[in-house]
C-alpha cells in the first residue's frame, strides 16, 4: 500500500495547471490575482485632514484664539484660510485648506461664539494631525503584486484604485460523481434498504469553499457498460473528477476495472490511513486528474480534506498550502500501523494555542457524529500512543489553507 505522504506526493507531482479569467468584483474573495496593482495617482491624493478640528497657520502659534472663517467638509473643493490669524474648522477626510498647515482635533479646544481657544499646554507641529499627499505612495507605485491572494484587505486597495474587473487565477471545472445502486435523491423517500445520497453534496459544500463554482453532480448505477459510458465523456468535459464509492473489495466495486478500460493510469489504490484505505488516484490520457474516494461518508469526506482540497489549493497558489497544527487536550492510543485521521473539536485559549479534543466515531459510516467535528488531527503510523500536549497536523472543515 502507499503512505499518505506518498500519496500525497503523487497527487501534487500531477497537477494541471490552472486558469486566468478576468473576473468582476463580486468573484474576487480568495482568488489569487495574476496581475499588478498599480496606483492611478498619489496616496492620499491630497494633504488630507486626519481629525476633526480646526485647520490653522503655525506661523500664529502664539494666538490661543481663532476667530474661525467657515467649515472644510470631507468632499467639498479644498478652500483657501483667508486670514492666516484666523481658522476654519475641518473634518476627518477633508482637504486641508490653502495657508493652512496642521490641525488641532476639537478634544485640544474649545468654541465660543465663533471663537476656538487652545487648550493650554499644546505641543504643535508643523503637519501635525495631516495624512500627507503621497506619503502612502506614489502615482504608478505597485500596491498588490501578482500572487497575493484577494482578501478583504487587498480587495480593498483594489477597488481604491478604480478597479472592478480583474484577471484571477481560476480552477478547472470539476465533475461530482457518485455511485452505487442503494442511493437515492433528495426528494425521494428511501425504501428500507436504500439511503439518500449525501457524498455528492458533501463534497460540493467543501469544494464551494475554495470558491470553485464550476461544480456539476452526476450519479453511477452498478452497472459496468452505464459506467464506462459517463464516466469517458465525463473525461472529455472536465479536468478533474471526484468519485465516490466502488473503488474498495466489493463484487459492485467496479470502477478501478472502468477507469483501466479507459486508459486512465492508476498512480495509486489503497493507502496506509484509518479511515479512507482504499482511496484511488489516477491521470487520464489528458493529463486529467481523478479521484475515486471510498463510498463512506466520514472516509469520503476526510480524503477530499486530506487529499483533494489541498491539491486544488496548490494549484491556485502554486506553493504548497499553510499547514495548521494544533494540540491534542486528550491521549490517544492506536495500534495499528496505519496514519489516524482522528476527527476532533477545536478550542482556543488564550495564550495562542490551539487545543484538540477527540471526537469519537462509530465507524466510517457515522457522519452524524462527524458533525460534532470542526475538523480531524493527523496522527503518523509511526507512533501508537499520542499523549496530551503533542501537537499535530490540523484540517478543518471548509478551510482553504
Amino acid at each position: 500500500m502507499t503512505s499518505v505522504e506518498q500519496a500525497q506526493n503523487a497527487i501534487f507531482a500531477g497537477l494541471i495547471q490552472s486558469n486566468s479569467q478576468n473576473q468582476d468584483l463580486t468573484d474576487w474573495p480568495g482568488k489569487i490575482l495574476c496581475q499588478e496593482i498599480t496606483a492611478e495617482r498619489d496616496g492620499p491624493p491630497f494633504n488630507r485632514c486626519a481629525m476633526d478640528g480646526i485647520a490653522i497657520n503655525l506661523s500664529h502659534i502664539g494666538n490661543t484664539v481663532f476667530n474661525l472663517e467657515g467649515v472644510q467638509a470631507a468632499g467639498e473643493i479644498q478652500k483657501t484660510l483667508n486670514n492666516p490669524a484666523q481658522a476654519l474648522e475641518v473634518m476627518t477626510g477633508a482637504p486641508l485648506p490653502i495657508g493652512c498647515d496642521l490641525v488641532i482635533p476639537y478634544e485640544q479646544i474649545s468654541i465660543n461664539n465663533g471663537n476656538a481657544v487652545l487648550n493650554p499646554g499644546l505641543n504643535l507641529k508643523p503637519m501635525q494631525n495631516v495624512h500627507q499627499k503621497a506619503s502612502d505612495f506614489k502615482k504608478g507605485d505597485i500596491l498588490l503584486t501578482k500572487g497575493r491572494p484577494l482578501n478583504t484587505p487587498q480587495i480593498t486597495v483594489a477597488v481604491s484604485q478604480g478597479y472592478n474587473k480583474l484577471v484571477v487565477k481560476t480552477l478547472p471545472k470539476v465533475a461530482i460523481i457518485s455511485s452505487g445502486d442503494e442511493l437515492v435523491d433528495l426528494d425521494k423517500t428511501p425504501l428500507p434498504h436504500q439511503i439518500r445520497k449525501s457524498n455528492p453534496y458533501a463534497i460540493q459544500n467543501e469544494l464551494k469553499s475554495m470558491r470553485i463554482k464550476d461544480l456539476d453532480l452526476y450519479h453511477l448505477n452498478d452497472d459496468f457498460d452505464e459506467s464506462y459510458l459517463l464516466i469517458k465523456g465525463l473525461l472529455e468535459k472536465y479536468q478533474i473528477l471526484v468519485l465516490s464509492g466502488g473503488v474498495s473489495k466489493g463484487k459492485f466495486d467496479l470502477l478501478p476495472d472502468v477507469l483501466e478500460k479507459l486508459n486512465v493510469t492508476k498512480v495509486f489504490h489503497r493507502i496506509t490511513q484509518r479511515p479512507g484505505k482504499p482511496f484511488w488516484f489516477g491521470k487520464g490520457e489528458k493529463g486529467q486528474m481523478i479521484f475515486a474516494l471510498p463510498g463512506n461518508p466520514v472516509s469520503a469526506l476526510i480524503c477530499l480534506r486530506r487529499y483533494v482540497t489541498p491539491a486544488l489549493r496548490k494549484m491556485e497558489l502554486g506553493k504548497m498550502p499553510n499547514q495548521r497544527f494544533a494540540i491534542l487536550k486528550e491521549p490517544i492510543t492506536f495500534r495499528k500501523d496505519l496514519t489516524l485521521f482522528k476527527p476532533v473539536k477545536i478550542s482556543y485559549s488564550h495564550d495562542g494555542k490551539t487545543w484538540a479534543t477527540p471526537v469519537e466515531l462509530n465507524g466510517s459510516g457515522d457522519y452524524f457524529s462527524l458533525a460534532e467535528s470542526d475538523g480531524f488531527l493527523e496522527l503518523p503510523s509511526e507512533k501508537q500512543d499520542f499523549l496530551s500536549g503533542e501537537s499535530y497536523p490540523l484540517y478543518l472543515w471548509g478551510e482553504n489553507e
